[in-house]
């Protein structure tokens, strides 16, 4: 016993993984720009509880949930899903594996679980002291925007909800941020 003897046991996943399910055409986020996407993320693996999903399994229409946004680069987005964003191009469907140092900490909770049932969940997995499971993502990044100057605030920042309230779609189904967004709330609130 002992000498000799092989021990299976499954690596240290020190960084994420990404697997491409469907290739992009489009172009590739870079730090600075609005990343949008559709996408679902669960606890323990493809099988594991749904935290969160904005739309992946549902035809795109009016009625669907919006996609979520965020500024490639934001401290508030889970760092794994910032390093990986800007591997895909636009178009691209893939899994997004996150071992626990890559997804969400007490100060990194971006995508927001949409449901109370998710925000539970991440409540319950954030206060624990045994180690956090790996969170799987699948992703569809469905647009790169060019964020306008006027949305942002004096010292370069962007919101959540102001990326959120800006997005919009045109009639040939590209997304794109409204700079009127912002500033009309500011008429409006003065």
């Amino acid at each position: 016993e002992g000498a000799g003897e092989s021990i299976d046991c499954e690596p240290l996943q020190l960084t994420w993984t990404y697997q491409e399910l469907q290739a992009g055409e489009g172009i590739v986020p870079r730090e600075g720009s609005a990343a949008v996407l559709h996408y679902s993320s669960r606890l323990y693996g493809r099988d594991g509880p749904l935290l969160s999903a904005s739309v992946l399994d549902m035809k795109e229409d009016e009625d669907a949930p919006r996609p979520f946004v965020f500024e490639v680069g934001d401290a508030s987005v889970i760092p794994g899903l910032n390093e990986a964003i800007v591997t895909m191009r636009e178009g691209s469907r893939g899994v997004l594996v996150l071992p626990p140092h890559t997804h969400y900490t007490s100060k990194r909770k971006e995508p927001k679980p949409l449901t109370r049932q998710g925000r539970k969940i991440l409540s319950q997995f954030l206060s624990r002291k045994d180690p956090p499971p790996v969170l799987v993502m699948e992703i569809h990044l469905l647009g790169v925007a060019a964020i306008p100057p006027a949305i942002m605030s004096r010292d370069g920042y962007v919101d959540q909800q102001t990326l959120q309230s800006a997005l919009y779609r045109d009639s040939s189904g590209h997304y794109g941020l409204r700079a009127e967004t912002v500033k009309e709330e500011e008429t409006s609130s003065s």
